[in-house]
């Protein structure tokens, strides 16, 4: 089993739009089964959002709003 683990340092990055590209590309070759996010930020008063058939909540989960950076 693969797991890759990343904080995503809230995308307070520079060039956050390529640094989401190599993000990407580097998941699609290494396939992981399970990815985990760190410091994965959204507003409390975005609108709420439908998660992926992927996603899986934890316990007590709170809910995914429309500005959800894992989103991005």
């Amino acid at each position: 089993m693969k797991l890759l683990t990343l904080n995503t340092h809230s995308l307070e990055e520079s060039d956050t739009p390529a640094k989401q590209r190599i993000f990407a590309r580097e998941i699609l070759k290494l396939q992981p089964d399970i990815i985990a996010l760190q410091e994965v930020n959204q507003t409390m008063t975005a609108a709420p959002s439908q998660p992926g058939p992927d996603y899986t909540p934890a316990q007590h989960a709170i809910p995914v709003k429309a500005d959800n950076h894992a989103l991005a």
